[in-house]
């Protein structure tokens, strides 16, 4: 597995429909953090790890529906509340597995065939959900120096749940240089549970971590 030898640091500015929003990544070695801010407050903040045999992820702020943690193996998906009562587990399909805050690094390792023109489907674990939601990743367009990668529904039921979101990579897919859609973040810690939208973004700086295509494609590759 090619891993992260040096701390990556990232931060994105972007226009929310009220708000200044902050998204922030730091990865070292197998593991990263990612955190959004919204106004100055610490709305979201997940750590997640990968290994071999999977993932795991742990929500540590966010909506009280999102907190917990994920542990993703070759052969199921199992999801924590905080208190580490299994609130609902599930297995694999044949699909890759994909969570929102690894979607570059899924897009990095996948890069190679998304440029071939094949469409990658996938499956994302969502805490809040209680289930595996099914997405597709596609290159839409291309320039000399980055590609426009869209994240869409899976499904045609998930298409009256989900706005398609645009990722602009650089060249080598190293470097996230735009972000446009909804984030994992909610929009409030409280009250009705609703994703945070990202509409433009002012600056884009996010080194993409390097995830070996095992890990996603679990035991399927």
């Amino acid at each position: 597995m090619k891993n992260t030898a040096l701390p990556l640091a990232a931060l994105l500015f972007a226009l929310s429909a009220n708000a200044t929003t902050q998204l922030t990544s730091h990865a070292v070695d197998n593991s990263k953090s990612y955190r959004v801010h919204d106004n100055n407050t610490l709305m979201y903040d997940t750590q997640v790890s990968w290994h071999q045999t999977g993932l795991d992820l742990e929500v540590l702020q966010g909506h009280a529906s999102q907190l917990g943690r994920l542990s993703i193996t070759h052969s199921k998906v199992i999801a924590f509340d905080s208190t580490n009562k299994i609130l609902w587990q599930d297995e694999r399909s044949n699909l890759p597995i994909c969570i929102p805050e690894l979607f570059p690094e899924f897009a990095k390792a996948y890069f190679k065939e998304l440029k071939a023109g094949k469409s990658i489907k996938c499956h994302g674990p969502i805490i809040k959900a209680k289930k595996l939601a099914p997405f597709e990743f596609k290159l839409i367009a291309e320039t000399s120096n980055s590609s426009i990668i869209e994240v869409g529904p899976g499904s045609i039921g998930m298409m009256f749940f989900m706005d398609s979101i645009t990722m602009t990579l650089n060249k080598d897919a190293t470097h996230l240089k735009d972000f446009s859609g909804i984030l994992p973040a909610p929009e409030r810690l409280s009250g009705k549970m609703a994703y945070l939208e990202v509409k433009e973004l002012k600056q884009a700086d996010y080194p993409i971590a390097t995830i070996d295509k095992a890990v996603f494609a679990g035991s399927t590759l």
